[in-house]
């Protein structure tokens, strides 16, 4: 045991008949056997649920990547947007039992168990107390937003699993310190850091406690520094050398930090999460509009780096030239991460306590709001023996700062919690002492505590977030996710629930009205659409979805200048663009109708082969074929705009304009045209499609436009 270790609470412990930093192992099995017994309860009744067999958010994302490692696609060929290693235990799971998400709930249901056994061994050891250690990892099975993160598909359901782990080995060293252990603790870290890219910051102080901790030689500290961090290196160095292999550039875990850091520092931030568009939140969308954005303001190309490095710079400016503003978002992230309010992110614990009873009552009784007041106590309890805890004093107020430095989410928190609980657990075990150490605590110290103790408990009660509300963003996400799964009735219900909660929220009524559009019910639709754009008339795509329903309900003259308000809120939407083309060309608009018919091609390429498809479908739909056929005419015009566009001219662009003459009745341009589509065809070895235009050639010949072909 290292000297130095052998304090006032020790010498009470064992005087109690408790061995120092001894906890039996049948007491942590019987906290595993509490917090799994939870756990198998609340999701057997979260079985009943809307919830449980949807994916929404993070979790599609996770899925799909999972399953792409399952199937044998280990590496990938991008650099992490995300941290890696929750897909990859997905993986893992789904190669050995299916994609069966009660089988990966129930897989982390043993972790979160594990995480309160291995909470109650290391608090037992930190704190030199069997009771305290039992108290710990009980409080941690019982803890409510523990259960509801272990229930969840996200990274978060492995937080916990590794930052006990880390506190067990840290414990260890305390009493025993050996490289081996020191190792042990990197890998824990290590593993963290890739579910939860800030912990990584946690390598700095517990490289400084052990240097600082142990009075021994020089180099026997050092080879436990540099044990650690080899433990550290051996879990990243891997995906760095992977990033590097793909992107040429050198990337810890993933490219998300300057995305992150300017979310959570800008003049728009609340102190969540914002969108950087409206209405795509999701990390596949998220990752798409940081590059998009970033390279629309630099005017070119941008690789993963040099994306989180325009972001990182847009954050740092902000924070520069409005110091006030950033320290006063700053102090309301504070307040939001010591609130007793389990924020919300994709989906909340309050709505889901409305399936779980574990949920409700552990909830009720056992919250952010109650450990933490709890755990200052503790702090002042234990303030005697801070040479022996100064280390969790540190890495918990490591990591709070750099949840700061980002945006407060739950899950963001949830690691902080272990700390939190520990403290807690100090003050419950020592609860029979409180007479006396009030006794003897001079009054003016009194004081000041029952003013820290009192603040801080006012702090995190106090209801800065609408609880209520919060459950309108789980409806929401959840009937996403049932419309990603194709069943728009079902997630139109779901977004009525979102909107009972909060009438005003405007990505639920886009989300409406995109249902109702797929059903048709374009009158329903245009209402909800014309709601949400009451509420951000700001956003492009709204407009663009509103003139979408109003052309397809037949206003098209309603539809142009919803189109145009669109491309003026946000010129590069391709398809409001082209739509707006489509609307011109129907109103006889052809010239107008053809710049954005070439805008919208210049923005997304690919729309060209729709333009044709479209003049396509014009050119053979029944009744063409005469000069007055207005679809016909329209195909014509369509027809132009795509030969033109198409440069050099091909076989399809050509083919598709001699249709387009001969649905007008326009058949010796039609027979010339198809005639150069055919050469074109023959010369490029598509005899399929040579004999498919030589067939139409026939028909024009006899003067017949061709009808319903493919």
């Amino acid at each position: 045991m290292s000297e130095g270790c052998n304090t006032g609470a020790e010498r009470t412990t064992q005087a109690d008949g408790v061995r120092p930093a001894a906890l039996s192992w049948m007491n942590a099995l019987a906290v595993f056997g509490l917090a799994l017994g939870l756990r198998v309860w609340h999701l057997l009744a979260l079985r009943r649920s809307p919830f449980f067999d949807v994916l929404m958010g993070d979790s599609v994302g996770y899925h799909e990547w999972a399953q792409r490692i399952a199937g044998g696609d280990w590496l990938g060929d991008q650099v992490f947007y995300q941290a890696p290693l929750y897909p990859y235990f997905l993986g893992a799971l789904y190669a050995a039992f299916s994609d069966d998400l009660l089988v990966v709930r129930l897989a982390q249901a043993v972790l979160g168990s594990l995480s309160c056994a291995l909470l109650a061994l290391a608090s037992a050891r930190f704190l030199r107390s069997r009771t305290a250690g039992v108290l710990a990892g009980s409080m941690l099975a019982v803890y409510a937003p523990a259960i509801f993160h272990d229930g969840l598909i996200q990274k978060s359901a492995l937080d916990l699993f590794w930052m006990t782990g880390l506190l067990w080995w840290l414990s260890r060293i305390q009493d025993e310190p050996r490289r081996g252990l020191a190792w042990a603790a990197g890998l824990s870290l290590g593993a963290l850091t890739l579910t939860r890219e800030n912990a990584g910051i946690l390598l700095l102080p517990t490289a400084l406690w052990l240097w600082i901790h142990f009075r021994r030689e020089a180099r026997f500290r050092l080879g436990l520094v540099a044990a650690l961090v080899a433990g550290f290196a051996s879990v990243l160095l891997p995906v760095v050398i992977r990033n590097y292999s793909i992107s040429g550039d050198f990337h810890l875990t993933t490219s998300q930090f300057g995305t992150n850091f300017y979310l959570g520092n800008n003049a728009s931030a609340d102190g969540t999460y914002q969108a950087l568009r409206f209405g795509r939140g999701d990390a596949r969308n998220e990752r798409e509009d940081a590059a998009s954005l970033a390279e629309e303001a630099l005017g070119r190309p941008l690789d993963p780096g040099e994306v989180s490095n325009y972001w990182t710079g847009q954050a740092l400016g902000y924070m520069k030239d409005d110091p006030l503003a950033w320290l006063t978002l700053t102090g309301h992230k504070f307040t939001l991460l010591v609130n007793a309010t389990e924020l919300v992110d994709t989906e909340d614990q309050y709505t889901y306590a409305k399936w779980s009873p574990v949920l409700r009552v552990s909830g009720a009784l056992l919250h952010f709001g109650v450990v933490a007041p709890l755990a200052l106590l503790g702090c002042f309890a234990t303030w005697q023996r801070r040479d022996r805890l100064w280390l969790l004093y540190l890495m918990a107020a490591t990591y709070g700062t750099s949840v700061l430095l980002f945006y407060v989410f739950a899950r963001y928190r949830l690691p902080l919690v272990p700390f939190v609980i520990l403290a807690a657990a100090a003050a419950l075990a020592d609860v029979r002492r409180l007479p006396a150490r009030i006794a003897e605590t001079p009054r003016g110290r009194l004081a000041a505590m029952a003013a820290a103790l009192g603040g801080l408990a006012l702090l995190c009660n106090w209801p800065f977030v609408d609880r209520a509300g919060m459950g309108a963003t789980s409806y929401y996400n959840l009937g996403i996710g049932l419309r990603d799964l194709g069943d728009h009735r079902a997630a139109l219900g779901h977004y009525r629930s979102a909107l009972e909660i909060v009438p005003d929220y405007p990505e639920a009524h886009w989300a409406a009205g995109i249902s109702l559009a797929v059903h048709g019910e374009l009158d329903a639709a245009i209402a909800s659409y014309r709601a949400a754009i009451a509420l951000r008339p700001d956003i492009g795509p709204l407009h663009q979805s509103l003139a979408d329903a109003l052309s397809s309900a037949g206003d098209i003259k309603g539809a142009i200048p919803v189109y145009q308000e669109a491309i003026r809120l946000e010129p590069d939407l391709p398809m409001a663009q082209l739509h707006l083309a489509l609307a011109l060309a129907a109103s006889n608009r052809t010239s107008e109708g053809g710049r954005h018919a070439q805008r919208a091609v210049e923005l997304d390429s690919e729309l060209l082969e729709q333009l044709l498809d479209t003049a396509w479908r014009r050119a053979t739909a029944p009744g063409v074929g005469s000069a007055k056929s207005l679809d016909g005419l329209f195909a014509l015009r369509l027809a132009r705009w795509a030969a033109k566009l198409s440069d050099p001219p091909t076989w399809r662009s050509l083919d598709v304009l001699a249709a387009s003459y001969a649905a007008a009745g326009r058949f010796d341009p039609a027979l010339r045209i198809a005639r150069h589509a055919l050469r074109l065809a023959t010369e490029a070895g598509d005899s399929q499609h040579a004999a498919a235009v030589s067939q139409r050639i026939a028909r024009y010949e006899k003067g017949l436009p061709f009808v319903g072909g493919g």
